[in-house]
């Protein structure tokens, strides 16, 4: 990256702290409100509970956690490339996952 702001010459003007952090904090509001939505439809409809896991080729565990209501599905995920994976630290994970939301 610094290799390219000195292509660019002494002219680049990097970004001012509000250019950079307006529009990040406005994306995690549109985030935060349809989650919100997602939240409603599970208090008033219920949803399910699933997870899915995956293992790369350097033996890193990847699991994503989906929780499906009519609303839609959302989708979250843990890393767990320094963890064991076990029965019970899954169990654990579903657990932090209910009480998150």
């Amino acid at each position: 990256m610094l290799e390219s702001i000195g292509q660019y010459g002494s002219g680049f003007r990097s970004p001012s702290y509000h250019e950079v952090k307006v529009p990040l904090l406005e994306r995690v509001k549109t985030k935060t409100d349809e989650m919100k939505k997602h939240e409603e439809a599970w208090k008033e409809y219920g949803c399910t509970l699933m997870s899915d896991g995956c293992t790369d080729m350097k033996g890193r565990h990847l699991i994503n956690y989906l929780v499906r209501s009519p609303e839609g599905t959302f989708l979250g995920s843990c890393n767990l490339s320094t963890e064991s994976v076990i029965g019970k630290l899954l169990a654990q994970l579903f657990e932090q996952q209910i009480n998150a939301n």
